[in-house]
């Protein structure tokens, strides 16, 4: 039940050599009524692990949903951002598994473990084009069991390179393919392997630089993932939501550039009323565009997305002008 993923700007070219696991991963932890007599309800051994649910997870944001209980049943809430900015502080989930059948889910038929890294990615896979965003995708310990509502990726890379991909995956750019495509409450891995994200090659040291220091900034937030992640880089208290959305704004605008987009490309995937006129009869992203508007008086990504893409554009005509410019004499000389 594993199979090689390409994932890249095309489909058909650069590989990730992703291992891309679906509910059938691992079998028997990952079924919530088949494998239920493997599940604890209580936290009564150190050997236990959490079984992590699609609902408990959002863009870089391991800690989205907790569970507590509330009379004689746990019920799932959100974590408050005072909760967040404790880097201690774990989502608590509905059920715990033991980590022995994690590890032994890792392991081939001789005995050695396919998967050597502490960590993982995972998408949700209940999901809507009605939401804020539709293609949630975000970091876990690889020593954590997954529910069959999360679909585990294991990418063949660097953390910094993995990073690149977390953080392409989260784009605005790839969400936006994400919504045309999905025609359903689930994202099947028959979409999520169509999704044209870049390839490994594509990424230049600059590049992984660039998206590496913010990715660390919206992922590196609480102590479960510091230990295991872009561990090179400082870990960061989980910032305010506009914060995050300023870092997450320069990481859309990025990704924006690498993909070739023009601003007006942008402006239209972020709202094709700010191209064809309003009323138009096509949306992109109406529930991000209605709760930001609610939130902050305005749409705010739009704006931070676009003054982001311009500083961008700035940078790279005033780098273009200085190779362009006369060599000056003392360095000329120098060279000589």
């Amino acid at each position: 039940f594993f199979f090689k993923q390409k994932t890249a700007y095309d489909i058909g070219t650069g590989d990730w050599s992703s291992d891309v696991c679906s509910s059938d991963l691992p079998k028997n932890l990952s079924h919530m009524s088949e494998d239920s007599g493997l599940f604890h309800s209580e936290y009564d051994s150190d050997s236990l692990v959490p079984l992590y649910q699609g609902r408990m997870i959002h863009q870089f944001d391991n800690r989205w949903a907790t569970y507590e209980k509330i009379n004689d049943s746990k019920e799932a809430r959100l974590v408050t951002q005072t909760e967040k900015a404790n880097p201690y502080f774990k989502a608590t989930p509905l059920y715990w598994v033991n980590e022995s059948d994690v590890q032994n889910a890792y392991k081939k038929g001789n005995g050695e473990m396919w998967w050597k890294h502490p960590w993982m990615l995972c998408f949700r896979k209940i999901t809507s084009t009605t939401n804020e965003r539709t293609a949630i995708v975000s970091i876990l310990p690889s020593n954590y069991g997954a529910s069959d509502s999360t679909t585990l990726v294991f990418p063949e890379q660097t953390d910094s390179l993995a990073a690149c991909l977390l953080g392409n995956l989260n784009s605005l750019i790839v969400d936006y393919i994400c919504r045309i495509k999905q025609s359903s409450a689930s994202l099947s891995m028959f979409i999520f392997n169509q999704l044209p994200v870049l390839s490994p090659e594509q990424y230049k040291r600059e590049d992984v630089s660039f998206i590496n220091y913010r990715v660390a900034q919206l992922t590196r937030n609480s102590n479960e993932i510091n230990h295991i992640w872009l561990t090179e880089h400082p870990s960061y208290v989980f910032q305010s939501r506009r914060d995050r959305l300023l870092i997450r704004a320069e990481l859309d605008a990025y990704y924006a550039k690498l993909y070739g987009l023009t601003r007006d490309e942008l402006r239209y995937i972020l709202d094709p009323e700010d191209i064809m006129g309003e009323g138009f009869h096509s949306v992109t992203f109406p529930g991000l565009k209605r709760n930001e508007t609610k939130e902050f008086g305005e749409y705010l990504t739009r704006r931070l997305v676009l003054e982001a893409f311009d500083a961008l554009e700035s940078r790279s005509e005033e780098h273009t002008s200085e190779l362009q410019s006369p060599v000056p004499i003392s360095y000329a000389v120098f060279c000589l």
